[in-house]
């Protein structure tokens, strides 16, 4: 088993929100998908797909993009060719240094995850995988209206005074303050490590 050292960046945004995580090889896109949301503070309440080019050979490609997704049980799916994100390991697709793919997160807002193979290391025994090494910047809160939604909020808190009103409307939403500067490491490696310790 070897581990991916990879690096997220949250695309269309910044100065960039992105997290870099360590974790094993032989992860299921399912469970990537869950350590990126958490990694992210997403509340994992919307539906997700990863997506990259592909030479249109193979099964779950379309217009030169493969989708992987998971099936649900209703049967609804994104897309009825896709891969099956529960069955397929990160080493199937994602094995070149710099190769890239892209994970999208909540269709409705449509954040859109760069997500690029640093390294390929050894397994260390002292660290517990999967585990986040670096990161900056709070994730936006969900279900903001996407990129314009966000850059509203980002725009009310650069000036409190004149956006007042504004700023308590979305507290009270979004049930408290939002500091978009915001990045505990320790905080997401805590979740994380529930999720798989």
């Amino acid at each position: 088993m070897n581990i991916y050292q990879l690096k997220i960046d949250l695309k269309y945004i910044e100065p960039k929100i992105t997290r870099t995580i360590l974790v094993q090889d032989e992860l299921t896109f399912s469970e990537l998908a869950e350590v990126i949301m958490t990694a992210f503070n997403w509340s994992g309440g919307h539906l997700w797909q990863f997506s990259f080019q592909s030479s249109g050979l193979i099964k779950g490609s379309r217009l030169g993009f493969t989708y992987i997704a998971e099936k649900y049980e209703d049967g609804f799916d994104t897309n009825e060719d896709q891969l099956e994100a529960s069955e397929l390991e990160l080493n199937e697709i994602l094995n070149l240094e710099r190769k890239k793919i892209d994970f999208e997160y909540d269709f409705g807002d449509g954040w859109i995850h760069n997500i690029t193979l640093q390294k390929v290391l050894e397994k260390d025994p002292n660290i517990n995988y999967p585990i986040c090494i670096k990161g900056a910047r709070n994730t936006p809160p969900e279900d903001c209206g996407s990129y314009p939604g966000y850059e509203q909020i980002l725009e009310h808190y650069a000036d409190p005074k004149k956006h007042k009103k504004e700023i308590k409307e979305f507290e009270e939403w979004n049930g408290g303050k939002y500091d978009p500067e915001y990045f505990d490491i320790d905080e997401i490696n805590e979740e994380i490590q529930e999720m798989y310790n």
